[in-house]
């Protein structure tokens, strides 16, 4: 049976008419209590990290609500724990913006692992 506290979507498409996005609803910014901005390039470990977060949320019994990105569904936009209001976002580029203006912490995970 499918644990009922993880969910997957795409807030993003690829259409023939551009880019459409739902990102703007991503959280309620007047009710979060924490938006969360990882940076780091390809490969560094910012999906990883959402999961694992995610992973370790859903086992304290809390809900995930997985965002996959458009453009390569193994990887994630962000990690949204609605019970806790909080997100993590991937905020390098194409996501560089932090999301609907919220006071958002930025995270840069890779800077410690270059030799």
């Amino acid at each position: 049976m499918a644990d009922l506290n993880i969910i997957q979507y795409f807030l993003g498409a690829n259409a023939p008419g551009g880019f459409y996005s739902l990102y703007d609803q991503l959280i309620v910014p007047e009710s979060a209590r924490a938006v969360y901005i990882l940076k780091g390039g390809p490969g560094c470990g910012k999906s990883t990290l959402m999961r694992t977060v995610g992973a370790m949320v859903g086992i304290a019994g809390h809900q995930a609500e997985y965002i996959l990105c458009s453009g390569d569904p193994d990887s994630l936009d962000a990690v949204v724990f609605p019970q806790l209001r909080v997100a993590l976002v991937d905020g390098t580029a194409p996501h560089a913006a932090a999301p609907l203006g919220h006071p958002a912490k930025k995270a840069g995970i890779c800077k410690g692992l270059r030799g």
